[in-house]
């Protein structure tokens, strides 16, 4: 059968994998990118105190929802105590605990999947978050929780995980779904990794009850920023989802759905930034994950390069298909 290096051969998908991958040795290259994202975060918030630089993120959307302004704030709001929290810090602090909180999202999934960690850690997409002060690297993270504690019975560790991933609708609800959808569980357990979900979704509305309508108010005023958007919805609109029917319909591994689903989601979503290419590289999805990094290019094509970076989950996606369907041919009957 031919090879093209995208099938997830190597995702890690039970209890013992899961748990030798996080308790194995760090690595130098991990090392080495961890300590390097720590730099850089320093360097970043040295020049904030200059006055040159600002994390917009963190500074102008996450920050000041903490102190009260949800004008700038487009997520979900069970997350909205940590924000309090870390507005009564010191900035730089503040600063870099939410991004060590990014950084070790990235690692923890990367070592729950079985991705390359020092891929996703020293990749642009990642640097890219630090310096905006985004929250992706939390939301994989939170994922990969989702993920390990189905895989040890965890069950309120899994709805934790998923509604830390949640908190990213666009990005983390899809992937939520097919996560809680496609493990191999009983449906009793299904719904018992909602409780912890439905608890949080339960207490935002005690503590923020207009939280929806806030949400709303903000995407209308049209401060969402659309130039990082790689979905191609943007050229055949709902057509786009057909990509998540083709997994559904023919007959391949839970492992491989999954996998074809989650490419899906980078490219097929009505709205999705580059930083969601991160999954790319914190799962098993082979070399072709790596071209996030064309993104270090921006300074010379600028937003025109952004946008054409759905072709590397496009593409992971087609040629998963091709081997599919290539080993459905040889398989004998």
């Amino acid at each position: 059968m031919m090879k093209l290096g995208i099938r997830s051969d190597f995702l890690n998908t039970d209890q013992v994998q899961i748990n030798q991958s996080l308790r194995s040795r760090i690595s130098l290259p991990e090392l080495f990118s961890l300590l390097f994202l720590l730099g850089l975060v320093f360097v970043f918030s040295y020049h904030h105190h200059l006055g040159y630089y600002q994390p917009w993120d963190f500074q102008q959307s996450y920050l000041p929802a903490g102190g009260g302004d949800y004008s700038n704030y487009f997520y979900g709001y069970w997350i909205m105590p940590v924000f309090w929290l870390l507005k009564q810090l010191p900035f730089t602090l503040a600063f870099l605990i939410w991004s060590i909180l990014n950084l070790l999202g990235a690692f923890f999934a990367a070592r729950v999947f079985g991705g390359k960690t020092w891929l996703a850690i020293f990749s642009y997409q990642m640097m890219y978050v630090i310096f905006y002060g985004q929250i992706t690297g939390l939301i994989v993270g939170g994922l990969a929780l989702a993920w390990w504690g189905m895989a040890n019975k965890k069950l309120h560790w899994a709805g934790l995980g998923f509604l830390i991933c949640a908190i990213k609708p666009q990005l983390g609800l899809p992937l939520s779904m097919i996560i809680w959808t496609q493990y191999d569980l009983m449906w009793k357990e299904r719904f018992k990794i909602l409780l912890v979900p439905a608890a949080g979704l339960l207490m935002t509305f005690i503590l923020y009850p207009d939280w929806i309508q806030n949400i709303l108010l903000a995407v209308q005023s049209g401060k969402v920023d659309t130039m990082g958007n790689i979905s191609i919805w943007r050229f055949i609109g709902p057509w786009s989802l057909v990509f998540f029917l083709f997994p559904m319909i023919i007959k391949v591994s839970r492992h491989d759905r999954i996998m074809l689903l989650i490419a899906a989601v980078v490219f097929a979503t009505p709205y999705l930034q580059q930083t969601g290419l991160l999954i790319l590289l914190v799962l098993p999805f082979g070399w072709l994950g790596i071209l996030g990094n064309l993104g270090f290019l921006f300074p010379f094509f600028m937003w025109d390069l952004v946008g054409w970076l759905f072709l590397i989950p496009l593409s992971i996606y087609v040629l998963m298909c091709i081997e599919l369907l290539i080993q459905k041919k040889s398989s004998p009957v």
